[in-house]
């Protein structure tokens, strides 16, 4: 991330949900990329699911709404 960076991606990991609560911590990370570059588009991609059309599992599905909300929180485009 650099001060001219029209847009900063933020791609979420399989491991993520492992993490517990992400609303704190994504929320400090989109606060250091706008600190860094103001003017940026920032786009958070929520956690990937990579097993098709199994069921899936709650966790996933929270950290994904816990990113969603972080996103938010920072005027950010989130994409699940």
């Amino acid at each position: 991330v650099r001060a001219e960076s029209d847009i900063v991606v933020v791609f979420g990991s399989r491991n993520d949900p492992a993490l517990g609560d992400l609303v704190g911590p994504a929320g400090e990370v989109y606060a250091e990329i706008r600190a860094i570059a103001p003017d940026a588009e920032l786009l958070v991609i929520g956690v990937p699911w990579i097993r098709g059309a199994t069921a899936v599992p709650g966790s996933y599905t929270t950290a994904r709404d816990e990113l969603s909300t972080a996103a938010a929180a920072a005027g950010a485009r989130f994409l699940d």
